[in-house]
């Protein structure tokens, strides 16, 4: 539960209901939240919070209570202080993913203020990359979205987390890609991304073959050499290796 485990990190906390929240024991946590009487007032108000967002079944009661709280939290805990842009930025998901209808244009006014105020929080700064796959996905018009892009290319300079900042370029990367924008821009938020490094192999796989093949189409054959071989050497019996290997046997030989 990446909420919970990101506050209780922030936090420095060791207690059995953050435990419990951090480890997908939903229920046991909610019901300890609710029961503690040492915890500060605050910090128990994000604890039911978070659980009742992920509270199994979701119920609509559920997550218009959490959302609630959510922002009695955001006016209660002045900004700059962590509890504060969690509490935001949660609630800017539930807007975007739960609100029946999305609130979708509250949801990226949220994200945006979130990323202008530099909090430098991990979790807080996916802000930024949310921000491209709602500008890149969204029902504007093509010339529309792809200025929409443009105008977001501004926020990697505020991002100061390298998770951060790999999962907006590998947004931005693929949002170009996918609005038909310059696939030499995208090439480079996707080296960009590569240059951090991905904790996952299905991210990293993804990006180097979509990078990879991007590459060559446009004559970037150095890039693409690179892309290549990096995942016949990092993933050598990925089930599309001998594909990969075709195309790189094809760029020395071109």
């Amino acid at each position: 539960m990446i909420p919970a485990a990101a506050f209780a990190k922030e936090a420095a906390l060791g207690n059995s209901a953050w435990e419990k929240a951090a480890t997908f024991q939903v229920k046991e946590a909610y019901g300890e939240f609710k029961q503690n009487k040492e915890m500060g007032p605050l910090e128990k108000k994000f604890g039911i919070a978070v659980t009742l967002l992920n509270l199994q079944p979701r119920t609509q009661g559920n997550l218009e209570e959490s959302a609630r709280l959510f922002g009695e939290l955001a006016g209660e805990v002045p900004k700059g202080e962590p509890l504060n842009a969690f509490a935001r930025f949660f609630r800017a998901r539930l807007m975007e993913f739960y609100f029946d209808p999305p609130d979708t244009e509250a949801a990226r006014q949220e994200y945006l203020a979130l990323v202008k105020e530099g909090t430098g929080n991990l979790v807080v700064e996916l802000s930024a990359s949310q921000l491209v796959v709602l500008e890149g996905f969204s029902e504007k018009s093509l010339e529309e979205r792809l200025a929409g892009l443009a105008e977001l290319e501004g926020l990697a300079a505020d991002l100061k987390t390298p998770s951060g900042q790999r999962e907006f370029h590998t947004a931005m990367g693929y949002a170009l890609l996918s609005n038909g924008g310059d696939k030499a821009k995208a090439l480079d938020h996707f080296l960009a991304a590569d240059k951090i490094g991905f904790p996952r192999k299905t991210s990293a796989s993804a990006l180097w073959l979509t990078a990879g093949t991007v590459a060559a189409e446009i004559g970037r054959t150095g890039d693409a050499k690179y892309f290549f071989e990096k995942m016949i050497e990092v993933y050598p019996h990925d089930p599309r290796i001998h594909m990969v290997k075709q195309r790189l046997e094809s760029l020395k030989n071109g």
